[in-house]
């Protein structure tokens, strides 16, 4: 403020500064308009009519008056967004300053605005999944800078408040991709858990923080979060508290089991295990969210069927929970089959309908996967010009939120996208990209690393570097034989087939051979039986036995 002033004699005291002005206006305010606006300067972006009542004490003709005296303008209500209350920056500045002359009446209101925030994000807490989805996040947008500011005072001083705006603020950040922010506020919060009879509160935050964790790119971080929470809901009483959060610790721990670690039979058991509390608690919501995962299982170990009936489940019970994003998830899952079965026309329109649905719900976690989804569906059915598109704005996304398992698969499917255009330059480039981002000290995403190995093999085959496409096909399979992932194993197996007869090694060639004609009677996923069909039909025709391999064609 001081900075703002001028030396020229000839105007008044009160215009030669910034600071003079306002402090000519701030006499003309009556007391209670001086007491309301000093307290509002603990509100930073804007309050509501309501935040201005509760925390400032403001009566509406005191607003108005203030309105009319120049020191606060109304933004009009629009769409979901709440009319609101502004100032100029400076004068926020300077009511900062009277109120720091109070200091008891500074901590007053600084307490209203965290106890009122925290009650708002209490109420709603189940707002984010449902109709009323789009209007939390207008609030969360608007209030977000105020949000932060309650964060950091029930960090300070009543560390039970977060409890209360912990779900909300998990949503909010995770809806529109402020993974860091997630990060480093869960956190702090969780290392001002120390007392004992905090050890509930710690278990759900540290869960929350291992989401944070994976979506950060720190696995290890995460599981040593998760892993404690669970040790720590284990020495404490059982309550109906402690079996809420433990359910959604369990879906917790599953979740990164099945898509940080790719090891799919432990999280299909912890997930029932979650299930089960979430059924008798008669959380719709998370039942319905479980339901998708244990689809999800299914579908990447190939039963197909039982994946299909955990997702037409999950629909129902999500419809019934009022639960959009849980519903385009169950969606997502359905068109994955269909790719994996060739059903690409009902598939491409499933995931334009989760791109629509996540769009709408300002749901920008999952644009990534679903363009991803949507391209691979694309590029399968041969549409190899929406599949570039496509994928290109996957890559976009990942970039931006920076999951970095996200941006793995981006840049692998953009690959495979290279790869069949007989790009196989650029689809060995982007194969190395998705290894980095697959693997390093903090995380291993086996699923990913494995798929940018498969996508380096092929694009070796296609140089005709036997050699090199052997070695990275070899790891490849060997990854997707142990997480028993069949729809890859499929493509991996059979490109290592044909590198290894192009190499002209018939002994391991034909163990391969015999591996191969098993799995293609274990497989339902047409895209990968095909090329099983098409290695095996090579390896016929390199032992001289051309009616075999022509059948097989």
């Amino acid at each position: 403020i001081d900075f703002l002033a001028t030396n020229m004699q000839d105007l008044p005291e009160r215009h030669r500064s910034i600071r003079a002005v306002f402090e000519y206006s701030w006499q003309l305010l009556t007391p209670a308009e001086q007491d309301v606006f000093s307290r509002l300067s603990v509100c930073r972006g804007g309050f509501s009519r309501e935040a201005a009542q509760v925390v400032g004490g403001a009566s509406l003709p005191v607003l108005s008056s203030l309105v009319d005296k120049s020191f606060i303008r109304q933004d009009a209500a629009e769409g979901h967004r709440q009319a609101r209350y502004r100032r100029h920056p400076l004068l926020i500045q300077f009511a900062a300053e009277q109120l720091a002359q109070q200091p008891e009446k500074l901590a007053e209101s600084q307490k209203r605005l965290a106890i009122y925030m925290a009650e708002c994000l209490a109420e709603r807490a189940n707002h984010f999944y449902g109709p009323d989805r789009r209007a939390a996040m207008a609030f969360m947008t608007a209030e977000h800078e105020n949000v932060r500011l309650a964060w950091q005072w029930a960090i300070e001083n009543e560390p039970a408040l977060l409890e209360q705006m912990a779900t909300s603020y998990q949503y909010f950040l995770i809806g529109v991709g402020l993974f860091p922010e997630g990060f480093a506020q869960f956190q702090q919060a969780v290392a001002a858990l120390a007392r004992p009879e905090d050890a509930l509160l710690r278990a759900l935050l540290q869960t929350q923080l291992c989401m944070f964790a994976r979506l950060v790119g720190d696995t290890e971080m995460g599981r040593e979060l998760v892993l404690d929470s669970l040790a720590i809901l284990d020495r404490l009483p059982t309550t109906a508290r402690s079996e809420e959060i433990e359910a959604v610790t369990l879906k917790q721990y599953g979740g990164l089991l099945f898509s940080d670690d790719s090891n799919f039979p432990e999280a299909k058991k912890i997930h029932e295990q979650a299930l089960a509390l979430f059924r008798k608690q008669s959380n719709l919501v998370g039942e319905g969210d479980v339901l998708f995962i244990l689809s999800g299982n299914d579908y990447y170990t190939g039963r197909y069927a039982e994946a299909i009936q955990w997702a037409e489940q999950c629909q129902a019970v999500q419809q019934q929970a009022g639960n959009q994003i849980g519903q385009m998830l169950a969606k997502q899952v359905l068109g994955l089959i269909y790719t994996a079965q060739g059903e690409y026309e009902q598939a491409i329109e499933l995931f334009h309908s989760c791109i629509a649905l996540a769009e709408a719900a300002n749901y920008k976690v999952d644009l990534p996967w679903h363009h991803a989804d949507l391209g691979y569906a694309y590029l399968l059915a041969g549409q190899f010009e929406q599949a570039g598109q496509t994928l290109a704005l996957s890559l976009q996304y990942s970039l931006e939120h920076g999951d970095p398992q996200a941006i793995a698969t981006a840049y692998e499917v953009l690959g495979f996208a290279h790869l069949h255009n007989g790009r196989f330059h650029e689809a060995a480039r982007h194969g190395h990209q998705g290894l980095r981002y697959s693997y390093n000290e903090n995380m291993n995403h086996p699923l990913q690393k494995a798929f940018a190995l498969c996508l380096l093999g092929a694009a070796a085959v296609g140089k005709a570097d036997y050699k090199e496409a052997v070695a990275q096909l070899k790891e490849a399979v060997d990854i997707f034989r142990e997480i028993n992932h069949l729809e890859y194993l499929g493509w991996s197996l059979a490109m290592q087939l044909i590198a290894t007869c192009g190499l002209q090694r018939w002994r391991g060639a034909n163990r391969l051979a015999e591996e191969t004609a098993v799995l293609i009677d274990q497989l339902d996923a047409m895209k990968a039986k095909m090329l099983l069909h098409t290695a095996l039909a090579v390896w016929c025709c390199q032992q001289n036995q051309p009616e075999t391999g022509i059948m097989l064609w």
